[in-house]
């Protein structure tokens, strides 16, 4: 004769499934956190890389991301593994590792510009602007006028500080 399970067995035994899907997509995220492919983490984890992909979006989502890799995931995934190096290395820096502390500026440059820290470089137009009449065209006046008009717009818009990337 089978034994039906109390309710409170079929509780507990939910908590635990739940559990071991919680520490599995733990995992799976940490493989990723180190570059690993789906594949390989499904071959270590020994379930389909469908299955690991699935668990690592399940876990980014969780964390209130998005359920595909977007831009944005990519860079949170870069930035992780920034923060792993750093804690990696900075027992070496406390000691006074010239070499960590070079690996640590280069992550902290990496880090930067992979989040857009850095200032835009300036860049100023010097010079005069002329075009060269061999007296076979018409257009010569218009052409000059045309390329004086560029520069002022040049001018106006380097002391507007537009940068030429408009964004609306």
């Amino acid at each position: 004769m089978s034994k039906r399970k109390s309710k409170r067995e079929q509780k507990q035994e939910q908590e635990a499934r739940e559990m071991q899907i919680m520490a599995r997509r733990r995992e799976v995220v940490q493989y990723r956190v180190l570059g690993v492919s789906y594949r390989a983490i499904g071959e270590a984890l020994k379930i389909s890389h469908e299955q690991a992909r699935a668990d690592y979006l399940a876990a980014r989502a969780e964390l209130g991301a998005e359920t595909k890799e977007t831009l944005e995931e990519l860079r949170e995934l870069a930035n992780d593994r920034l923060d792993m190096a750093r804690t990696v290395i900075a027992p070496k820096i406390r000691q006074g590792d010239l070499g960590a502390i070079d690996r640590w500026i280069k992550i902290e440059e990496r880090s930067a510009k992979l989040n857009g820290l850095d200032a835009p470089q300036q860049t100023e137009l010097s010079g005069e602007v002329g075009v060269k009449n061999d007296g076979n065209s018409d257009d010569a006046g218009r052409d000059s006028r045309t390329i004086s008009r560029l520069v002022e717009i040049i001018h106006a818009a380097g002391a507007r500080g537009d940068r030429g990337d408009d964004e609306s």
